[in-house]
């Protein structure tokens, strides 16, 4: 009895408080940047579902899970709101939590877009003795035993944009504080990266991208790796992760769906080896901010481009000053009302055609 007794406090005292120290790490990334950056709520004018997966394989039995759901919606295209759920299981160890976000984003000139958000949230986490190894022994003290803690949260997070560059960081777990067992706590993590999507030939693009996850007591990973897109619909890409992993992925979009997957092959030491299978899906909904909701995509790119144009004549005419910063005015707002119901390739081709008027206009 006093062995056993010995063994639930071993097992409270110290993987509690590792527990305390993870959180999910998602290659995917739809399902990473929104759970570790709660301002990506605004990132897109979208309505989205995302629900995502992911299982490790290791040496053994209880092995490690997490199931990640999220729900998010814009309004005005400015004000973002989401709901989250995370579980995980890690061995002996259940966590479930909860959270709401809330995001702001700011349109600087032409395609730069500054976002802010926070989520606060409560997170739940249970030891399950009942299934250690003296369960298996049918012993009646553990048979029935768990121990459960639960304290709240909150992230902070903020990106950077434009139709190619995007910079994001975040701090999550963000108050530090303890479980009200007293016994974990939650270590603070900082959380950057960058991306750059660089145009390829025949509706190609690849998009290198690299970040950093800190966490308050000294440790830090490195991940560095790369995308290939063939018109926003097939991504094949690879991530490496410092001391940790080597993960390809790939995505396929049909419309409205986007199914992703990634496999992670984890060598952290000779003992601690495996692998990990990640799957996402993700249903998508374009948001307008105009009145006008019957109009299509193609209607839309073909608007903007006509606009465009006359925005160069009228630019260059010999119509009155004040009259002639008037139209150009109108000109903006109406652009800006129809991007909206653009996709990243449409912008492109946005960008190609002003960049081109404007060495013209020279």
């Amino acid at each position: 009895m006093m062995n056993k007794l010995l063994y639930i406090f071993i097992v409270v005292q110290f993987s509690l408080q590792g527990l305390a120290q993870q959180l999910p790490n998602f290659v995917n990334q739809d399902a990473n940047s929104t759970f570790a950056n709660p301002s990506f709520v605004t990132y897109s004018n979208t309505t989205d579902i995302l629900l995502a997966h992911k299982l490790t394989q290791q040496s053994f039995s209880q092995r490690p899970m997490t199931n990640f759901g999220h729900f998010k919606t814009t309004f005005r295209g400015k004000h973002g709101f989401g709901v989250s759920m995370i579980q995980t299981q890690r061995g002996l160890f259940k966590e479930f939590n909860g959270y709401l976000n809330y995001g702001y984003a700011v349109k600087l000139s032409g395609y730069w877009k500054l976002g802010f958000g926070v989520a606060v949230g409560l997170k739940n986490q249970r030891l399950d003795l009942s299934e250690s190894i003296y369960f298996q022994n049918e012993d009646p003290l553990l048979s029935s035993s768990g121990l459960t803690s639960y304290t709240y949260d909150g992230q902070f997070g903020g990106y950077l944009s434009s139709s190619k560059f995007l910079f994001h960081f975040s701090i999550l777990q963000l108050f530090g504080n303890r479980f009200n067992d007293n016994v974990s706590n939650l270590n603070q993590h900082f959380v950057s990266g960058l991306e750059y999507k660089i145009s390829l030939p025949k509706n190609m693009s690849f998009t290198p991208m690299a970040s950093i996850n800190y966490v308050q007591k000294g440790l830090m990973q490195y991940n560095l790796g790369g995308q290939f897109e063939f018109k926003n619909t097939i991504g094949i890409g690879v991530m490496a992760k410092s001391n940790f992993a080597l993960s390809p992925n790939m995505y396929v979009k049909f419309k409205s769906i986007k199914l992703s997957y990634a496999y992670d092959l984890i060598s952290l030491n000779e003992i601690n080896q495996g692998f990990s299978h990640e799957i996402s899906l993700k249903w998508s909904k374009q948001k307008y901010n105009t009145k006008d909701k019957s109009i299509t995509k193609e209607e839309a790119l073909e608007r903007v481009l006509e606009l465009i144009d006359t925005y160069f004549d009228v630019q260059t005419s010999d119509i009155d000053l004040l009259e002639r910063k008037k139209l150009l005015k109108d000109l903006r707002v109406e652009i800006n009302e129809l991007l909206p119901y653009l996709d990243d390739t449409d912008r492109e081709k946005i960008e190609k055609d002003l960049n081109t008027k404007k060495k013209k206009s020279k």
